[in-house]
């Protein structure tokens, strides 16, 4: 990504987490900066959904349609959607305690 659209793609993604935060089955949205200072910083989004079903639902959505198209005008190249199952995880927040 052109470093002078950096700014641009951070912004695109906060509002369009807005968006997003009321679309049934999503769990959390992400968005992940490589931090080795490379010039062009490498992003990753990780968007964690209830079950299949919500991402089809979402792929269809006029709000994806939508926000995909604020994202086309910034990115020189789309990104590859990569679809992973959870196969274990942690998740501290519901392991904090008052003992």
């Amino acid at each position: 990504m052109d470093f002078n659209k950096e700014q641009d793609f951070e912004d695109w993604f906060k509002a369009s987490n807005q968006k997003f935060q009321k679309f049934k089955g999503i769990i959390s949205r992400n968005l992940l900066k490589q931090k080795d200072g490379t010039e062009g910083s490498k992003y990753i989004a990780v968007m964690e959904l209830e079950n299949e079903q919500a991402y089809v639902n979402l792929q269809s959505s006029d709000v994806h349609k939508n926000t995909l198209l604020g994202l086309i005008a910034i990115i020189d190249d789309m990104p590859v959607k990569t679809i992973y199952e959870t196969v274990y995880s942690i998740n501290t927040k519901s392991l904090i305690t008052n003992d």
